[in-house]
């Protein structure tokens, strides 16, 4: 934790210097609702916190890029079952915003999309024991709206991942399979968050 703390600080002070009229930065505070495809286990029921911070570059006309430095609870859950997969990683997500109006008041509504690589940290079963040949690395996407309310905005997010999140036989032939991932395991959640900009633009 302190480690993150450290490089969360070091992202948002690294921008500092040139944080201008087209340039913000920010908090991001949020819960995920995740599953894991491919075990058999259906339902957004793992749920877990994800926070961190965020820089804004606003472009010509009604976009923006907003690479997010953050940390994310993942996995699956499911009562009285086996192969639960507790995750926590570090998530790197260069998101591209494009804004618009939705009633009165300015261009406050927007979509949100782009990739996100995940590091994982750890990874345990229900009886916290070490999940051992996942990948280090996930590539997932995200698709999010959203609507900015004067310093904070509130993100509805969907994201999924892109590849498997494992190769290694042994872990997947530890686990009841399904039918339309056969080929791995893949992250698949919603998010619902906060953001706030430390001034706004």
């Amino acid at each position: 934790m302190i480690k993150f703390i450290t490089l969360f600080a070091v992202f948002i002070l690294s921008f500092q210097k040139n944080l201008g009229q087209d340039v913000t930065g920010g908090l991001w505070l949020g819960t995920n609702f995740s599953q894991i495809d491919g075990d058999l286990r259906l339902g957004y029921n793992k749920v877990g916190l994800s926070f961190g911070g965020q820089i804004s570059y606003y472009l010509k006309g009604d976009w923006a890029i907003s690479p997010q430095l953050i940390f994310e609870q993942l996995g699956s859950s499911v009562s009285l079952q086996q192969n639960i997969f507790k995750i926590n990683q570090f998530s790197f997500a260069p998101l591209v915003h494009l804004y618009g109006s939705l009633g009165k008041g300015g261009k406050n509504f927007f979509l949100e999309a782009g990739p996100n690589i995940g590091a994982l940290i750890s990874a345990v079963d229900k009886n916290n024991q070490a999940i051992t040949g996942l990948d280090r690395f996930s590539v997932n996407y995200l698709l999010g709206v959203g609507y900015r309310l004067n310093f904070t905005s509130i993100h509805l997010r969907f994201g999924q991942s892109l590849k498997t999140l494992t190769k290694d036989e042994v872990l997947l032939a530890s686990i009841s399979i399904g039918t339309n991932n056969s080929t791995g395991l893949y992250h698949r959640y919603f998010s619902l968050g906060l953001s706030w900009d430390f001034f706004r633009r």
